[in-house]
Order: C-alpha cells, then structure tokens, then sequence
C-alpha cells in the first residue's frame, strides 16, 4: 500500500484549490503527493505542500490530522492534513512544481474556492466535511 498525504489549506471559509494549467482534464485539486518510505506524515505533507504550492511554514499553520482513508482497491491510504493560511497567502498565483516527482514541471494555477466547494478531481474531497470551518 502506498501511503498519501492531502492537504486541506483553509483561510477562513475558503479551501485553496488549483487546477493544471493548460490541462482542464486533471480538474480541480488540492495539494497531494505520496510519502516517500520511511518519512514522516507530517513530514511528507510539509514536503508535498511547498512542491506543489510553494507555500512555507512561515505562512501556514498545520491544525491536525483530519482522518485516514483506505482504498484497497488502488492499494493507497490517504492520510488527510489540515492546515490554515496566513491572511498575506495572495488569491491566485501560479506554481512551476518542483521535487522531482511526476509532477515536476507543471505549472498549477492556484485560487481560494469558498465553503462549500465544488468537487474535487480523485475523491479529494471526502473529508472536507471534517473541517472545524462548517
């Protein structure tokens, strides 16, 4: 099983989604990757979160672990981090993900959605309603 980090970036009733610029078919994300072995949760997310957004953790705030999530069938555990956004984080912003992972060299096109937001691609959503923010 692999384990994965998702991170739920709020700024007060907001949730900080990005969609693949110039690919409208990978949808509307969070901030996601896989732990690599050995690392830390807490670790990973932080990793994963700058990679992905650029954000540091001069700008957020980690809140808590929200829940685990099992998916045998694709042999992945979701672990489901919440973190909360320093005022300063701008609205929208692009992000060239660095790493060396997959995703290394996309560029992610960064906004904040009010609660609640749409779907999101990948069942990325199905714990949003754990947040304390409802």
């Amino acid at each position: 099983m692999q384990t994965k980090v998702v991170a739920y970036i709020t700024r007060g009733r907001q949730l900080l989604v990005f969609e693949h610029e110039g690919l409208p078919e990978a949808g509307r994300q969070v901030p996601a990757g896989t732990a690599e072995p050995g690392e830390a949760l807490e670790a990973a997310l932080w990793r994963e979160v700058g990679e992905e957004s650029g954000l540091t953790r001069e700008q957020l705030v980690f809140k808590g672990w929200l829940r685990v999530v099992d998916h045998p069938a694709f042999a992945v555990v979701r672990h489901y981090g919440w973190l909360e956004a320093d005022p300063s984080v701008p609205a929208r912003w692009l992000h060239r993900v660095g790493g060396g992972g997959e995703d290394e060299g996309l560029l992610f096109a960064y906004r904040w959605e009010a609660f609640p937001p749409p779907p999101l691609e990948g069942r990325q959503d199905e714990c949003l309603t754990d947040l304390a923010i409802w």
